[in-house]
């Protein structure tokens, strides 16, 4: 699991890129269903906001984000390339449990599309504690730099269209130390940058305060 050690260190950025995870033919599937209104309703996204740690966090881009445990399911049956993008990524962490029983509880619980506008687009921030053993992020078009602040340093990783990039999120390394990456999404091209992004969140019957799933809303 030599490739995966920046997730596992806890002295490393909690950050790996698997290149070429997805190809083109997949890539130019999910284009063309994030682009079908009919079966995609972007949601605007743009905020600027405080969070809990007293940052304030900017927001330039729009969501379309499906849940995976709650929910009708049919909206997401009706993208194939998208369903089957989510399939492959779970499969792949099912795989690195071998190796690392932590993931084993890992299950997918949403599937959040970001569709950001030019150069910045969010912010440095670190990821809700909701959410449990990494966090897998698809490039899907455009490029943009994910910037790590890590020990001080800015640490620039710039995932191209069918890159697959692994966030570690609590519950991934046996510690009470808090090792979620803070990252930015900064220098966005020419191209809307969008990304596809698969969470597990441990606490999947609470609404997340300010996001909106297309197919689910608890409204206890």
């Amino acid at each position: 699991m030599t490739e995966y050690r920046d997730l596992f260190d806890p002295e490393a950025p909690g950050v790996v890129i698997l290149p070429n995870f997805v190809g083109s033919a997949v890539l130019a599937g999910i284009n063309a269903e994030l682009t079908d209104r009919s079966r995609v309703q972007w949601s605007d996204s743009h905020s600027v906001y405080q969070n809990g740690r007293k940052m304030t966090i900017v927001q330039n881009h729009d969501t379309f984000a499906l849940k995976l445990s709650h929910g009708e399911q049919q909206t997401i049956q009706r993208l194939p390339y998208i369903h089957n993008t989510v399939g492959t990524i779970a499969m792949h962490v099912g795989q690195m449990a071998e190796d690392t029983p932590t993931l084993a509880d890992w299950v997918p619980d949403e599937v959040s599309i970001h569709r950001y506008d030019r150069k910045l687009g969010l912010s440095a921030h670190k990821d809700n504690l909701r959410f449990f053993g990494l966090i897998a992020i698809l490039g899907v078009e455009g490029t943009a730099d994910l910037v790590i602040n890590h020990a001080g340093e800015l640490l620039t990783y710039t995932p191209i269209p069918g890159d697959l990039v692994l966030l570690r999120a609590p519950g991934l390394i046996d510690t009470t130390e808090d090792l979620r990456p803070e990252h930015a999404v900064m220098n966005i091209d020419d191209n809307t940058r969008t990304s596809l992004m698969v969470r597990a969140n441990n606490r999947p019957d609470e609404q997340i305060p300010g996001f909106r799933f297309a197919n689910w809303t608890n409204e206890n």
